[in-house]
């Protein structure tokens, strides 16, 4: 008798080990008004700095925030 065997099952993504250079921004508030004039006023001395960086945002100080982060502003 042959075996069959069941084809690989597709997946909607793939996991890659990567070791990238990134900015990493550890967002300690949920206001967007008060992180952007924070962000503002940190990078005024290099208006260039997130220029064509990854940027990776660590959202963990925010996880148990009353007020969700209104990430269309």
């Amino acid at each position: 008798m042959a075996l069959t065997t069941a084809a690989p099952a597709r997946t909607s993504f793939d996991l890659k080990s990567a070791s990238l250079p990134v900015v990493a921004v550890l967002l300690k508030t949920t206001d967007a008004a008060q992180f952007a004039a924070d962000l503002a006023e940190r990078v005024a001395d290099a208006p260039g700095f997130f220029d064509n960086d990854p940027v990776l945002i660590d959202l963990a100080p925010v996880r148990e925030a009353e007020a969700s982060i209104d990430f269309a502003a």
